[in-house]
């Protein structure tokens, strides 16, 4: 079985895919762990109760033959509630942040690595983003599919082409 990037602190995303998803499994996680402490426990006993009994009440009414399950976790509770982290009037870079500050709670994240990000962020939300990451002491790799966009004072890079020759940039600025 591969090994994987989110089991080694290691989170790849590309922008091009919906990031919401994954911002909302790691919320219910979240909510999960929330409802496991002390007065939630016995809350959601309670809850647990009343829909079972509002489940059997309808079997017992409806002559219906049918089965349920009542118990009450962050995963069902979390789509009754239809928990979502908002996305009113969010910017890419706000989302990409909160989406670090949820994986760095959750788990521990070493490196985060954005595919094709340079296309969808300014240079100035870039640097935002290296210094928010850099704050959480994670770092974080842009993959891109070309090498057009300028290379910023904190950046190194790597261009592999197609002969898979590697040529390094940026790098002898590290080195002083």
């Amino acid at each position: 079985m591969p090994l994987s990037l989110a089991w080694c602190g290691i989170e790849a995303l590309s922008l091009q895919e919906n990031t919401s998803k994954s911002i909302t499994n790691l919320l219910i996680k979240k909510f999960s762990e929330f409802l496991g402490f002390g007065e939630q426990t016995e809350a959601l006993n309670s809850l647990e109760s009343i829909i079972l009994n509002l489940a059997e009440d309808f079997r017992l009414k409806s002559g219906l033959n049918i089965e349920y399950d009542t118990t009450v976790n962050g995963v069902n509770l979390s789509k009754v509630c239809s928990l979502k982290i908002s996305d009113e009037k969010r910017s890419l870079i706000e989302k990409l942040c909160e989406y670090v500050n949820l994986l760095c709670e959750l788990k521990p994240l070493k490196l985060f690595i954005l595919v094709f990000g340079k296309e969808f962020l300014s240079e100035k939300d870039i640097l935002d983003f290296y210094k928010h990451c850099f704050d959480r002491s994670v770092r974080l790799m842009f993959v891109e599919g070309t090498d057009k966009s300028s290379l910023l004072p904190i950046e190194r890079r790597l261009v592999i082409d197609e002969d898979m020759c590697e040529i390094p940039q940026g790098y002898d600025e590290f080195e002083k």
